[in-house]
């Protein structure tokens, strides 16, 4: 397994952002993975309840509709309130119509202080999903994990601007 190690600190609106690390690897069951650990100045709930219920809203289907032209099926396969979420969906190719491998990913939430919570993030993938995506898979998966970093930032900014306002 190859690990990068990355520290950043970001301050915006006082939020305290800390990526703790990023790691690629595969595993000997011809799954890729990636995985990042970060920190966020958040309560636990609001990040679980966040990742719990942003593949169910109308606006998600929308835009799956709008961009992909059809809504994928995410599955929550296992949850445990303010602790964990693991999904999954199938891979879909619209243009042939045909289902092929799958993707996985999990949210591991901890809380590490008063109103502070780490979690991680893991995307992994079938050896099929490789071969459809000509190999392009991981850079994918990247997209889709820091776009949940970026969302749950916001998110973190967001509750930071209203604590200021009260």
């Amino acid at each position: 397994m190859w690990t990068k190690w990355i520290y950043r600190q970001v301050l915006v609106c006082n939020a305290d952002i800390r990526v703790l690390s990023l790691t690629k690897n595969k595993e000997k069951n011809n799954m890729g993975k990636i995985k990042a650990v970060v920190e966020f100045d958040m309560k636990i709930e609001d990040i679980y309840n966040d990742l719990k219920n942003r593949y169910r809203t109308e606006r998600f289907k929308k835009v799956s509709m709008d961009v992909k032209g059809y809504c994928p099926k995410i599955k929550l396969l296992n949850s445990e309130e303010n602790s964990k979420l693991f999904y999954s969906v199938k891979g879909y190719d619209p243009l042939i119509k045909i289902h092929i491998g799958s993707w996985q990913w999990a949210y591991l939430l901890k809380e590490i202080g008063e109103n502070k919570t780490e979690l991680t993030v893991y995307y992994k993938w079938s050896f099929f999903m490789t071969l459809a995506s000509l190999g392009t898979v991981k850079h994918q998966a990247g997209n889709e994990l820091i776009e949940t970093i970026i969302a749950l930032d916001s998110l973190e900014k967001l509750k930071v601007l209203n604590e200021q306002n009260l």
